[in-house]
């Protein structure tokens, strides 16, 4: 039996259907912008195919729910944050 709301679902289905386009740390789904921003913290990261992602634009979309964290695991780590 699911926990979450109707929004919810729909909210994580998306990351789900397009999960190419978020990073996934430590059970966090996050959204890395096109924006340069100044004055911003700088976050480095490492994706799963070694790739060094730098950015200041960095957006936690949430915390994966437990009941769908097989088909949204880690793909990525922090380097510096």
């Amino acid at each position: 039996m699911s926990m979450l709301s109707d929004e919810e679902k729909e909210f994580w289905n998306e990351k789900v259907v397009r999960k190419d386009r978020y990073i996934f740390v430590e059970g966090f789904c996050y959204f890395i912008g096109v924006n340069k921003l100044p004055n911003r913290k700088v976050y480095k990261i490492v994706n799963n195919v070694g790739d060094i992602i730098t950015t200041t634009d960095l957006l936690c979309k949430g915390k994966v729910p437990d009941e769908l964290a097989s088909l949204l695991p880690d793909n990525a780590t922090f380097i510096e944050y």
